[in-house]
């Protein structure tokens, strides 16, 4: 049997933007459409071959909520449907065509609309978008110490699940610190795309910090977790160094030097 071919990412962005733009079409003959845009890498023509599109329809509150309970008819507009997931922290929905496209999308009222990057507007009959400020938002240091006081808290869970035998719960743990690392790290190489996290970094890498994390990467599991969780720790260290001296005179150095000297003391 011939093996599937991936698409190009032209091709893909060309099934994607015919996606969104069915279900735009869709959306339209309903009461309640405000504005429709898309956003996310296909709106700032970074997508690849393996990319989603992020769907964003503004509504009336009252029609969000029943469109959201009964999203098939709107979505079959494009195509059969394989499977909807429900997103836990925001109103939308991850939907998965059999033609193999995904489609994030997102029902919101216009106070709803948070800024996230540059957006390709493909309905705005009331002008609610003239306004929106493509400047995508940079974390601030206020929310670059809370990461990294969760990659404090983190690790510190992370010795204690150790130091009681659970290298399972220590790992996870650890695994959990590295993506927050990363979040400081991208703030520091690329702020503005800090919120994207650890998604297409690599990107954004030099070669010698990419072989940094995936040789960490390469040691989170319970038989090599102390040099995993000791390269981990050099990292944030790192990212908190890139973050400026000023950040950095400000980040409690005492505690997380604790943290380390504790980590290096594990026992394989």
């Amino acid at each position: 049997m011939a093996a599937e071919r991936t698409p190009s990412a032209g091709e893909h962005a060309d099934a994607l933007w015919i996606a969104v733009r069915a279900i735009t079409e869709e959306a339209r003959k309903r009461p309640g459409l405000r504005a429709a845009f898309v956003a996310g890498s296909l709106a700032r023509g970074e997508h690849d071959a393996y990319s989603d599109a992020d769907l964003y329809l503004v509504v009336h509150e009252q029609e969000g909520a029943e469109l959201l309970r009964y999203p098939l008819p709107l979505l079959e507009s494009h195509g059969p449907v394989l499977a909807t997931v429900r997103f836990t922290e925001r109103s939308g929905l991850a939907v998965f065509f059999r033609s193999g496209v995904r489609v994030d999308l997102h029902v919101v009222t216009p106070r709803g609309i948070r800024p996230t990057d540059t957006i390709a507007v493909l309905h705005d009959p009331e002008g609610l978008l003239a306004a929106y400020d493509p400047t995508p938002p940079i974390l601030s240091p206020t929310e670059l110490y809370g990461v990294l006081d969760s990659c404090c808290l983190t690790l510190y869970d992370a010795d204690v699940a150790f130091r009681r035998g659970d290298r399972l719960q220590a790992t996870w743990l650890v695994s959990r610190l590295l993506s927050l690392v990363t979040i400081l790290h991208r703030a520091g190489v690329r702020p503005d795309n800090s919120l994207l996290g650890v998604k297409k970094i690599a990107r954004h890498l030099t070669p010698e910090a990419q072989r940094k994390f995936e040789d960490a990467l390469d040691r989170l599991r319970p038989s090599t977790l102390r040099e995993g969780a000791g390269r981990s720790v050099a990292l944030l260290e790192e990212a908190v160094g890139c973050l400026g001296p000023a950040f950095s005179e400000g980040a409690n150095r005492e505690f997380l030097a604790l943290l380390r000297d504790r980590i290096a003391r594990w026992e394989d």
